[in-house]
């Protein structure tokens, strides 16, 4: 393909079309002036970031950069992580950026060659990753490919229950404790055999999710081995500003050694209660922290790089609990404030899942399906599930009927809530309606998922969209849509704003709308000042000199 290089001007307004023409094989992909800046910065160091927000073209930027990396090696190793919804966008882009290279599509049971410009079709190759493969390739894969780990693991003896020895080559080692007995090495997984290679260039795609240090996945994928390590998020930290430390370990595990000095240099700590949090960055340090992260990768917003692309509008949807549910809201409340007077700190797990029971009633009426006492756990058990009423749901029902919907002007809505309950009632009540849905669930498979927001979706004979927010918030593209909406909102401002930029992005022509409906005086109001507290402290970072 013969590449073109404009700069911003020359695209403006016309670069998502481009892209898409590329990836019908119409077109070139263009470079625009402020990505060659980027690249040329990213070009020069082996440990890099690309902190921008969505629809900045960060799959491009990434894989332009990892072919420069790699140029003069004969048949290089790459490797790239996403989300499993993520990697539709590698199918397409793969071929028509980088047409030279075999694009491996890896899962926890299997690897399969992925068809060029098939729209995703598939080939198995062989229940494990090959050992040699003689050509330039890429490797795709997950993070749930990281959650089963078996690497240097052992079996416990059968003769004395024993285990945890360093690994051995070979599968039967002898027992050091009992002596003359086995205990045999586990099962070698899609991880193991990851880890296992040496790679030549590794990206990590929505990677503010290797935040939680101790995660398995985490501590799995830090094992990966690499010359040149690029990571990609528009969040770099999402609750507090120490979560960063984990990404920056990943790029640099000599410089970050140590999460408590990176704390105690950058983070404002409050253990004045004995429980200890993070509630900020330093003053004194704030403008060092902004230059760390910009030593390491580049940051574009949407609005510098996409101004065409227009801003959200908020519109706040205010209903009453019903009777039932104000009635269980008020009780729960009360024994929190119980529980605050004795003196029970607001991170124990009782005062947790008191409140997910707030936010959920404010959805829902509650129904308890199971109460019973754990004996191994110690503790009692409830279950419960959100039946009908719902003041929401009426709410939300009227707005799809208030949307329009004709051979003129097909208004779709993006629906989204924390919690599936929610979205089983919805569907019900959709299904009763006759008003078509699509459901983005949690156990379709990933051909499934891609088809559904990728093929079916953007034909617009579906008026309404149904995930949870935690599922469909990242690496998805729904801007045949212009209105979505909140149920609820989570803790998280990063899981709320990548929500709105399913719509948000390349690609959306119309003024985006934004509904949050909100039970009045409930946690809904809470979750809002929390959000803009912790949306603060990212700008103080990620933000321009005057932290917008």
């Amino acid at each position: 393909m013969t590449e073109v290089v404009h700069t911003h001007e020359d695209v403006d307004d016309t670069l998502q079309k481009i892209y898409d023409d590329a990836i019908a094989g119409k077109g070139a992909i263009i470079r625009p002036e402020w990505q060659q800046e980027d690249l040329a910065y990213l070009g020069e160091k082996d440990a890099t970031a690309n902190w921008s927000e969505m629809g900045c073209f960060k799959t491009s930027t990434c894989l332009w950069l990892m072919q420069e990396k790699v140029k003069e090696l004969t048949n290089p190793r790459c490797m790239i992580i996403t989300t499993a919804g993520g990697k539709g966008t590698y199918f397409d882009l793969v071929p028509k950026l980088l047409p030279q290279y075999t694009l491996i599509n890896v899962l926890t049971k299997g690897a399969y060659l992925v068809v060029p410009n098939s729209g995703g079709r598939q080939v198995k190759i062989a229940d494990s990753l090959p050992k040699d493969i003689n050509v330039p390739h890429i490797v795709l894969t997950h993070y749930n490919v990281f959650a089963k780990f078996n690497r240097n693991k052992m079996d416990p003896c059968p003769a004395c229950n024993q285990s945890g020895f360093e690994n051995i080559d070979g599968l039967e080692i002898p027992c050091q404790v009992c002596k003359g007995r086995l205990f045999i090495e586990k099962s070698r997984t899609m991880a193991d055999m990851l880890v296992d290679r040496q790679w030549d260039y590794l990206a990590v795609d929505e990677a503010h999710r290797l935040k939680g240090k101790d995660n398995k996945w985490t501590v799995c994928i830090k094992w990966l081995k690499s010359p040149n390590k690029h990571i990609m998020t528009g969040t770099g930290f999402i609750n507090r500003p120490d979560e960063i430390w984990s990404l920056l370990h990943f790029l640099d595990r000599t410089r970050f050694s140590s999460y408590n000095k990176f704390v105690e240099y950058f983070c404002e700590v409050d253990d004045y209660s004995g429980y200890r949090q993070i509630v900020g960055v330093k003053p004194e340090v704030k403008d060092e922290f902004r230059a760390l992260v910009r030593e390491f990768g580049v940051r574009r917003t949407l609005d510098e790089v996409m101004p065409h692309i227009k801003r959200p509008v908020f519109i706040r949807k205010e209903v009453e609990l019903n009777k039932d549910q104000r009635r269980i809201y008020d009780e729960i409340k009360n024994e929190l404030q119980a529980l605050d007077k004795n003196g029970v700190p607001f991170h124990s797990p009782n005062v947790l899942a008191a409140l997910t029971r707030m936010r959920q009633v404010c959805v829902a009426t509650p129904e308890v399906i199971e109460d019973y006492y754990d004996e191994k756990k110690e503790r009692r058990v409830l279950r419960i599930k959100l039946v009908e009423p719902s003041s929401k749901l009426d709410e939300l029902m009227d707005l799809i009927e208030d949307l329009e919907w004709d051979e003129e002007n097909k208004q779709q809505l993006v629906v989204f809530s924390n919690f599936a309950d929610p979205l089983n009632l919805l569907a019900k009540r959709l299904e009763a309606a006759k008003i078509p849905y699509l459901w983005m669930r949690a156990d379709d498979d990933e051909q499934t998922r891609y088809d559904k927001w990728h093929e079916t979706w953007p034909k617009k004979e579906h008026r309404v969209f149904l995930s949870t927010l935690q599922l469909g918030s990242e690496s998805i593209n729904l801007t045949s849509a212009r209105h979505v909406c909140f149920l609820d909102r989570s803790w998280s401002p990063k899981d709320n704003q990548q929500g709105i930029g399913r719509i948000r992005r390349p690609g959306q022509d119309g003024e985006p709308v934004v509904i949050n409906i909100e039970a009045v005086k409930t946690t809904d109001q809470k979750l809002e000042g929390v959000n803009i507290m912790k949306e603060g402290w990212f700008k103080e970072i990620f933000g321009d000199e005057n932290g917008s």
